[in-house]
């Protein structure tokens, strides 16, 4: 009985031990290595990444709990660690924690999400496509206020066998934005689209005829302009113009201003 007792345990021991290494490791991942990764001196917050580095396994589910619990400004941290040892699950939580906690550092937030993205990114001929991109008020447009109150609405569609990250820039011309928006990053899963509905006021000078929207789409990692899209708004006391269903293919090459057709409302057409 006794010798079947000690074979059990040299069975199982190195199983327990394993548990046991386990537990302890992740007590200090939380206790000591998370707060000193997030406001710990330059030393320490290097040892910290060592050992997160060091057993991925047990730090992922640490890493990503204390991103999206932290609140302070000091979260980027996080972001680093989680672009060398994450997965492609971890993209889409960075952007809620990024954009959900109003953090800092932007340019540390976006290289990480470019490096752990390009780490699964997948070629695809698919292209996307922009499917909506237009300026919408309830209001008509007068030409005496320099103003123009609406909303910037655009949306991205992924027909391509893989997940995108992109990056979306709004430019105007002839007239400026309040309040001014940052750029708009998106992780596109395969088949699915995302709509944008930017609440805006336009200033323009009362004697332009029109106003003009330039977006340009990237994708992350990628160091080239999938699209260059223009959109003219008429200011002469006309209604904004009407919801566009145009496709277009985000696989284009960014074109020269002088060779980008303009978009006319069919009001401004048939005047």
């Amino acid at each position: 009985m006794q010798l079947r007792i000690l074979l059990l345990i040299l069975l199982f021991w190195p199983m327990l031990c394993q548990a046991q290494i386990a537990s302890h490791w992740k007590h200090q991942l939380w206790t000591k290595w998370l707060p000193a990764l997030e406001m710990g001196t330059a030393e320490e917050r290097w040892q910290a990444r060592l050992a997160f580095l060091t057993w991925p396994e047990a730090s992922l589910p640490v890493l990503r709990q204390g991103m999206m619990t932290s609140e302070s400004p000091e979260n980027w941290r996080f972001a680093q660690v989680l672009a060398q040892i994450g997965d492609e699950s971890d993209i889409q939580r960075m952007l809620d924690a990024w954009q959900s906690l109003s953090s800092t550092r932007q340019d540390v937030w976006v290289g990480s999400l470019e490096r752990l993205y390009m780490r699964f990114r997948q070629e695809s001929p698919q292209k996307l496509l922009l499917t909506r991109f237009q300026f919408e008020s309830e209001e008509v447009i007068d030409p005496r206020s320099g103003r123009a109150d609406g909303e910037i609405i655009y949306k991205l569609s992924n027909s391509t066998a893989f997940p995108r990250l992109v990056q979306v820039r709004i430019n105007i011309w002839r007239g400026m934005a309040d309040p001014d928006w940052p750029e708009q990053l998106h992780w596109l899963e395969s088949g699915n689209s995302v709509e944008v509905s930017l609440p805006v006021t336009l200033l323009f000078e009362p004697r332009v005829p029109t106003v003009r929207l330039d977006l340009d789409v990237m994708e992350i990692g990628v160091r080239e302009t999938l699209l260059h899209e223009r959109y003219e708004i008429p200011v002469s006391g006309r209604p904004a113009p009407p919801k566009s269903s145009q496709r277009r293919s985000l696989n284009l090459p960014k074109t020269d201003d002088n060779e980008v057709p303009k978009r006319q409302s069919e009001e401004a057409e048939s005047g």
